[in-house]
């Protein structure tokens, strides 16, 4: 099954191609009917006007080719790019007990949602956001991280603080702890990190297109908009997979 994303992307795609497609028709049978362009004057050029020298009405045509050639490449790109800069940072991980996970997972048919923290101040936040998707995630067939940044601390720290960790979040939710040490940078980009008392939640498809993101302090409202989110993902997924 194709991910939501691509999907859209190729929706997107085609609507553009078929209305550039239009453009270039309807320029080359040099229709009498005009609107006002942006630049104030009338578009599409009369070419047929008895007014216009051959070689002036030549000249118009090929510009006109050549503007709907560009229009077309731009929106390509800018739906490359698009898709291209929404996508999450592929890592491999521990959880708290030690199972390794990769992010996303592959082959995986289930909606992934992550909540990432860069500091120990979001560490109520991230409570709040676990409670509320607790049910979600144990339920309903989703993926579920906490992704909890610790970058650059040194390793002998490190073992203390996994350490009382371990101690201190409880099951289920310690199977659904990762702590991350690297590409610290790459996620703050992609959630545009702002504060560090707060967390960060992120819901991408099956290929790692983000899909949905909010950002804390948690309230009702943002979670009810990413739960919507993931039911439309859900019934994307064919019966019986």
């Amino acid at each position: 099954m194709k991910s939501l994303g691509w999907r859209i992307h190729r929706a997107f795609c085609d609507v553009c191609g078929r209305i550039a497609e239009g453009i270039l028709c309807y320029t080359e049978r040099y229709k009498s009917a005009t609107v006002i362009g942006c630049s104030g004057g009338l578009w599409p050029p009369d070419f047929n006007s008895k007014d216009r020298r051959p070689e002036a009405a030549a000249t118009d045509r090929r510009i006109m080719r050549e503007k709907t050639i560009g229009l077309i490449f731009m929106i390509a790109f800018s739906a490359a790019a698009y898709g291209a800069s929404t996508l999450i940072p592929r890592s491999t991980d521990k959880t708290l007990t030690g199972a390794s996970v990769s992010i996303p997972e592959a082959g995986s048919k289930e909606p992934l949602l992550l909540v990432l923290s860069f500091s120990h101040k979001a560490s109520g936040d991230v409570k709040k956001w676990n409670n509320t998707f607790q049910s979600t995630y144990q339920k309903e067939g989703v993926q579920y991280y906490e992704l909890e940044d610790f970058q650059g601390v040194p390793s002998f720290v490190m073992r203390m603080i996994l350490h009382g960790m371990r101690r201190s979040i409880q099951e289920p939710e310690r199977s659904h702890v990762v702590p991350f040490f690297k590409q610290e940078n790459a996620w703050k980009k992609l959630v545009n990190y702002q504060r560090s008392d707060i967390a960060y939640v992120i819901l991408a498809d099956t290929s790692g297109s983000v899909i949905s993101q909010v950002r804390g302090p948690f309230d009702e409202p943002k979670a009810a908009n990413i739960k919507r989110a993931i039911a439309g993902m859900r019934a994307q997924i064919p019966t019986g997979e």
